[in-house]
């Protein structure tokens, strides 16, 4: 999640972050030609924000 907040500039769901991990995962193991990936990616993860914080502490 924290990649794609990086470098998409949004805050998915946790949900959602599942499956951008599960992409991210699917393309570094078939790194062979082009590939279009989709992922659905629903939530806005602002109101998880609080959980992650106190996984740092």
């Amino acid at each position: 999640m924290r990649l794609f907040a990086n470098t998409q500039g949004v805050i998915c769901a946790p949900e959602s972050g599942h499956a951008i991990a599960s992409a991210l995962r699917y393309v570094k193991a078939n790194p062979d030609g082009d590939k279009t990936v989709v992922v659905n990616v629903s939530g806005h993860g602002l109101l998880d924000l609080s959980i992650f914080q106190k996984e740092k502490k």
